[in-house]
């Protein structure tokens, strides 16, 4: 703005950097299980000079986002900052080719980040390198262990592994890398306990999760099928959408080895039943993503958890990440609740407040040049005019519930992504800016059917 003077614009610029730290404080406060806020809390503290400070951030939300299981629908979820941690590296790289007596912490901290950013060969060269200097870090060890776990080469990485929890036992990659290389050498009860004791370590959801798994695994192969069975049932309440398949295939693969050997033996039996109730389990997210031949047609985006059936608001939060925004005074509450809903089980229950607004959402994928239909199911009672309406991220308009009380009743809008081609990232966001009690359930996404002369001109080409 050349209508301030220099100090007015150094002071406007440390205003805004100041509220920016406030903010990313906020979200790492409300942000309970979102490791992922740290990117940008440690972005804004490195702003503002705290870099011993920012350091840590970085360091955490490396260890804690770094994931240790396979999501299913990961592709979909939207849920991940890459762009922060993008600028992490950017960051760290430029340090490291400075001259500096931290030279090892900031290699240390890349290698971590390039691991969360499935740089495996950058990772590797840059906790190598920070291993050759004096008193490496601990974690530089780790990270090099998780490359050598990642290629199977099990010797290197336990001898990496051991290193680390020799200096910091409660190391969370450590002891679970080791759980990993003693199930790799079939060394079953001694991977059994050392998944439990990364479990009573771990940090996260996903994480806990991967160490239950790794427990269902090894009580399967163990034949403590009781055992198993709530490991998973465990894993799969801390993260809906773990890959269950890492239990399964080992177990077929044991199974067939049993088959072949004993085909009548208990063991066999039980480890078929057992296999069974396995093929039943749902698929969490409920949704298929339809195949390419198809998407011409009318077909359901991946919004999850859309219907609140997961007794919890997972895959819906705020962009800074809390799962219920409130700004400027407004004291409303959101909470998923079983005593009353559309269908099933569960809704959103959210209670109004008359100041401020307050907000939740989620991103998924959609097609340009498509316009998208959205439904929901809703009860309100006392609800005031304007008080709860369902947006986009731009700030446009697609539901907008009337005011008063009235019994479970579907609304329906639209909105239009854009012209193009190809998939952009849309937001829908919930808005809570008034007094009234809401009930929301059944929220669904729509991609509508191609116009049929988009389709005929496909058919020519």
């Amino acid at each position: 703005d050349k209508s301030l003077d220099r100090s007015q614009r150094q002071n406007r610029a440390s205003e805004l950097r100041q509220w920016s730290l406030a903010d990313a404080e906020l979200a790492a406060r409300l942000a309970v299980d979102q490791p992922r806020v740290g990117w940008q809390y440690g972005l804004a503290l490195y702003e503002v000079g705290q870099t011993e400070e920012a350091f840590e951030q970085f360091l955490s939300a490396s260890k804690l986002t770094f994931p240790l299981i396979e999501i299913q629908d990961a592709s979909f979820l939207l849920v991940d900052d890459l762009r922060g941690r993008e600028e992490v590296r950017e960051i760290l790289s430029k340090l490291v080719d400075q001259t500096s007596s931290q030279q090892g912490k900031l290699l240390t901290l890349l290698a971590s980040v390039r691991m969360n950013q499935n740089a495996f060969d950058d990772a590797l060269e840059a906790a190598e390198a920070a291993i050759a200097l004096p008193d490496p870090l601990p974690h530089a060890f780790a990270v090099r262990g998780m490359v050598h776990l990642l290629r199977s080469e099990l010797a290197e990485a336990r001898a990496d592994f051991q290193r680390v929890v020799s200096k910091e036992p409660d190391h969370e990659w450590a002891v679970y890398g080791l759980a990993r290389c003693d199930e790799a050498k079939r060394q079953l009860s001694e991977a059994l306990d050392g998944y439990r004791r990364a479990q009573w370590i771990a940090k996260t959801n996903d994480h806990r999760a991967a160490c239950f798994l790794g427990q269902a695994r090894m009580s399967g192969l163990l034949a403590k099928f009781d055992e198993a069975s709530e490991a998973i049932a465990k894993a799969r309440e801390l993260e809906p959408s773990c890959d269950v398949m890492t239990v399964v295939r080992p177990l077929v693969a044991n199974y067939s080895a049993l088959r072949k050997s004993a085909p009548r033996a208990e063991s066999t039996i039980a480890m078929k039943e057992f296999l069974t109730t396995l093929s039943d389990l749902p698929r969490v997210t409920k949704i298929e993503f339809p195949p390419q031949r198809t998407l011409d047609l009318e077909y359901r985006a991946p919004v999850f958890n859309g219907d609140f059936e997961l007794d919890s608001m997972r895959y819906w939060s705020d962009v800074k990440g809390a799962s219920w925004l409130c700004e400027d005074g407004n004291e409303s509450v959101a909470t998923t609740t079983q005593a009353d809903s559309h269908q099933r089980d569960c809704s959103l229950s959210i209670r109004g407040h008359q100041s401020g607004r307050a907000r939740t959402g989620q991103a998924f994928p959609v097609p340009l040049g498509r316009h998208c239909r959205v439904t929901v199911w809703a009860r309100a009672r006392e609800l005031a005019e304007n008080a709860l309406v369902v947006s986009t991220g731009n700030g446009e308009s697609v539901i907008e519930l009337p005011s008063g009380s009235y019994g479970w009743t579907k609304f329906e809008g639209s909105f239009y992504p854009g012209d193009g081609k190809g998939f952009s990232t849309q937001r829908l966001e919930i808005h809570s800016k008034g007094v009234g009690k809401v009930w929301l359930d059944d929220l669904k996404v729509f991609v509508e059917a191609k116009a049929e002369n988009e389709l005929s001109q496909g058919a020519v080409r």
